[in-house]
């Protein structure tokens, strides 16, 4: 597994699967395949969850409500993946258990780690030091967890073997009750370290939280948009990352065609009537005489503009 997610906080639900997109369309490598989400929900802590074997975040049918859950977390990698795929984030009322490699591995006790690690904390024995520990005790395991209880400190580690790797990454912001985590391996970006990388997706959820502004952002398409003809390429956004204007001298648009690069790698962008940054990925899209037609993969991630 190459990436695991966990958000405590309002629409915790919507901030995680917003951070998976962001690193679906931000990195390269094992990501895009398998995907579990799960979220709490509600004083008593109903359980939401969906699967996918394949595309992602764009595979998961996910349940009514899941937007609003209270703590969300996700674990997501190549396709293919052993069943139940469940198996790989633990949940139940007390928090949730994600992580990455593999977690679900065997202890010398025989009981799957990330199992073992979720009842130490449902019963309430799991600090940071504990989750170090178990894991400095299983030297050759190939696992990295992050803990996500109801409430109290959110827990990161990983085994030996892990943190030896030379492209792991990880992040964890915590502000009371607020929380975002992130561990990730085998994905790259271009100019960023495995951690920059974590923290850059990362400090997407703490936006969607309600926080700081983060350096990166994500538009989207409408199912239709006209396309205005013009030599000054340029992209332009709402407050929520709707794509509300679309300026381009691709003849292609005007002529029409099916599978055409609708926002194109490099595109200025502006939101809200004002210079804002950059695509640095790319959406595909109908053309028919000036008006795109968006599929179900609508999304791309720009950069933002430094202050």
């Amino acid at each position: 597994m190459t990436t695991g997610i966990a958000i405590r906080g309002p629409g915790a639900g919507q901030a995680v699967l917003r951070v998976l997109q962001a690193l679906e369309m931000l990195g390269v490598g094992e990501i895009g395949g398998f995907a579990v989400f799960r979220a709490l929900k509600g004083a008593e802590g109903a359980l939401l969850s969906a699967v996918t074997q394949r595309r992602g975040s764009a595979g998961l049918a996910l349940p009514p409500g899941w937007q609003g859950g209270d703590l969300a977390a996700v674990i997501s990698s190549g396709p293919d993946r052993p069943l139940p795929l469940e198996q790989f984030l633990p949940a139940g009322p007390e928090g949730l258990v994600t992580g990455h490699r593999l977690p679900s591995s065997l202890t010398a006790a025989g009981e799957p780690l990330n199992a073992s690690i979720f009842r130490k904390m449902a019963e309430g024995r799991l600090d940071q030091g504990g989750l170090t520990a178990a894991l400095a005790a299983e030297p050759g395991l190939d696992a990295g967890l992050i803990v996500l209880p109801r409430r109290g400190p959110v827990l990161l580690s990983h085994a030996p073997r892990v943190a030896a790797r030379g492209d792991c990454g990880s992040f964890l912001w915590q502000a009371g009750d607020l929380a975002v985590a992130v561990v990730l391996n085998s994905i790259a970006a271009t100019g960023l370290s495995a951690d920059a990388l974590a923290e850059a997706v990362g400090r997407i959820g703490i936006e969607a939280l309600g926080g700081a502004r983060a350096g990166y952002g994500t538009g989207h398409l409408p199912d239709r948009l006209c396309v205005t003809p013009a030599t000054d390429e340029r992209v332009d956004l709402d407050a929520s990352g709707l794509v509300c204007a679309l300026r381009s001298a691709n003849p292609a648009f005007q002529r029409g065609r099916p599978g055409i690069t609708a926002i194109y790698s490099g595109t200025p962008v502006w939101q809200e009537g004002a210079p804002a940054g950059v695509v640095i990925s790319e959406v595909w899209a109908d053309a028919e005489a000036g008006w795109l037609s968006a599929g179900p993969a609508r999304q791309f991630i720009w950069q933002r503009r430094a202050a």
